[in-house]
């Protein structure tokens, strides 16, 4: 399966969950449970497109000690993606991202594993508003 195919098999799987965009880019994009999402496809070699899902939890926070360790004890914790921090400094915001090869997994089987991601994703969201709160 190549990175386009990857890209229209995710789009089938999430259909069935959220309202999906397509951006010219061919990105797919929605919201799940207030948290905006994209998702992308590329091919990195012969044989091996991943799809790669980047959902941004909080935005247009003060990049401060508190933020930084909330973010580094709830990134230890995540089961489904990385936290990161995209800063210039003094604000930041904070993404989950996942990359995985999706080859192979049937529509059921990709949906099933998207929607753990989103979920961690929002469990995610909501724990960290929490911890800066």
């Amino acid at each position: 399966m190549n990175a386009e195919e990857m890209l229209a098999a995710a789009h089938t799987a999430l259909e069935r969950y959220v309202d999906v965009l397509v951006d010219p880019d061919g990105a797919l994009a929605f919201m799940h449970a207030e948290v905006p999402c994209a998702v992308q496809s590329s091919q990195l070699a012969e044989g091996l497109a991943v799809l790669s899902v980047t959902c941004v939890l909080l935005w247009d926070l003060d990049r401060t000690a508190e933020l930084d360790g909330a973010v580094a004890r709830m990134g230890a914790n995540v089961q489904f993606g990385g936290i990161g921090l995209l800063d210039d400094g003094k604000r930041a915001d904070v993404t989950l991202r996942y990359v995985f090869p999706a080859a192979g997994l049937d529509s059921e089987a990709l949906g099933m594993l998207l929607l753990l991601v989103l979920s961690s994703a929002s469990h995610t969201r909501t724990e960290l508003q929490a911890m800066i709160s």
